[in-house]
């Protein structure tokens, strides 16, 4: 009934058609228990969608409120799509992998599209606001799932394969999206009434909950470098109490995290140091990952102008046997030996401008009303914290290639959007109301003269 909600809703509201779309990618609901009965239907929920969102855009094009056709966030996405495209062409094919799935160009060329979708269609503080609701209320629900698992849904410890959508099926990446939701969540919960509040510290909980069981070094690295940020980019007025949520969320984290979890974070110094020092790391799995980064980086001197999308696991046998077929545990030795020098610096660049994006709608949102200055001040914490977390969590994890690490980097498209929409709307009714007055002085005078 939801899906046939949001999706046919989408033909007249758009909105709702990016809502259901990422609502379906979180939670997965083909690998549900109570989708069972629909299975043998083979219903393409998100092909669905996102058909369905293009033609309520398509129908609804004079009422969407975007100024310029490509802001410069977009303008940087597409030419990285371009590249991996160039790139996939020039390359040999990838072979071994992605015989299931699509190979990266396809995928992220479908990322691409739905994500221009939401950036022209999510353009105003309320349409934002839905969209950070949205990762609360998901949130929530995925670390609900991940409460209740089983104890066989956990390999070597760690949570795995067994909560939310199909690229939740690694750990790194489920870890690296619940502590993005955890941080909207926290922002959200700042500005909200009391009923919002006891939601997102639900929401909070169980996500923090889930982020332990997954056991991912590298997401605590996300939540240090998100928690860093948040508060050295918030107003002031913000600092206090976004310095009492985060020693609240300390102490909950804590509490719920077991020995395991524990002896990973207090081994992350030791093994970056022998990172540093390449030395031999103290377990095998560390190790890997250190000479997977060698043989990245070999990769990338061998070929400067990259492998090719995908090809890094086909390709990393020829440096180091030991791992043949192995992931390289770093977007960024992930993508400067698949896509080269070019598309490190244009990743990088998308960090970067996403970041200064999100400081000029900060700086300018103090002359607007309350509740459009609180919406963007705070959606402006969220989400820079979001990408400093994400751009940390990439020390550890290859995040390349998942949906929603695109869905936050290119959100600063949206609320520069929703910022232009609200300045709009503040000098329309500023207009408005000098127009009234001008009329009631002038009404004023005229009596008085007839008198």
């Amino acid at each position: 009934m939801l899906f046939l909600y949001f999706a046919g809703g989408a033909l007249i509201n758009p909105l709702l058609g990016v809502l259901g779309y990422m609502a379906h990618y979180i939670i997965g609901p083909e690998k549900q228990w109570w989708h069972a009965p629909l299975n043998p239907l083979g219903i393409r929920y998100s092909l669905i969608f996102a058909a369905l969102t293009a033609g309520g855009i398509v129908l609804n094009r004079h009422k969407l409120r975007f100024k310029k056709l490509f802001v410069r966030q977009e303008v940087l996405a597409l030419l990285l799509l371009l590249l991996i495209w160039v790139l996939t062409l020039l390359n040999p094919e990838t072979v071994n992998r992605y015989t299931f799935t699509d190979h990266p160009s396809i995928k992220l060329t479908k990322v691409m599209i739905f994500c221009l979708m939401m950036t022209h269609v999510v353009t105003t503080p309320k349409n934002l606001d839905k969209v950070l609701w949205l990762f609360v209320l998901c949130a929530l629900l995925l670390g609900l799932q991940a409460y209740g698992v089983p104890r066989s849904a956990f390999v070597g410890g760690r949570l795995d394969g067994r909560v939310g959508g199909s690229d939740f099926l690694d750990s790194n990446a489920l870890a690296a999206f619940m502590v993005a939701s955890t941080v909207i969540t926290g922002t959200v919960l700042m500005r909200s009434v009391w009923g919002g509040k006891i939601l997102c510290a639900l929401s909070a909980v169980f996500s923090m909950n889930t982020i332990v069981l997954c056991r991912s070094r590298g997401a605590v690295l996300a939540l240090v470098g998100a928690g860093i940020a948040i508060i050295l980019g918030a107003p002031r007025h913000f600092r206090s109490r976004l310095v009492v949520g985060m020693i609240i969320a300390m102490v909950g984290m804590m509490y719920v995290s077991d020995d395991q979890f524990l002896h990973r974070i207090a081994s992350i110094s030791k093994h970056a140091g022998s990172v540093v020092a390449g030395s031999e790391a103290s377990d095998r799995s560390t190790m890997m990952r250190i000479e997977a980064w060698r043989g990245g980086i070999q990769m990338f001197k061998d070929h400067p102008l990259g492998v090719g999308p995908g090809n890094f696991n086909q390709y990393i046998g020829l440096y180091s046997p030991d791992i043949q077929g192995l992931s390289p545990h770093s977007t960024y030795i992930q993508v400067i030996a698949e896509l080269g020098l070019l598309g490190l610096i244009l990743l990088l660049s998308l960090f970067v401008n996403g970041l200064l994006t999100i400081l000029k709608v900060l700086r300018t949102s103090n002359e607007l009303p309350d509740a459009d200055r609180s919406i963007l001040q705070w959606s402006c914490c969220g989400l820079g914290a979001v990408i400093v977390g994400y751009a940390t969590c990439g020390l550890t994890a290859h995040l390349m290639y998942y949906e929603a690490f695109w869905w936050f980097l290119l959100l600063p498209a949206c609320l520069e959007r929703a910022s232009d929409c609200a300045h709009e709307d503040a000098l329309l009714l500023s207009t408005v109301v000098v127009a009234r007055d001008d009329e009631l002085t002038s009404k004023h005078w005229q009596e008085n003269d007839g008198i």
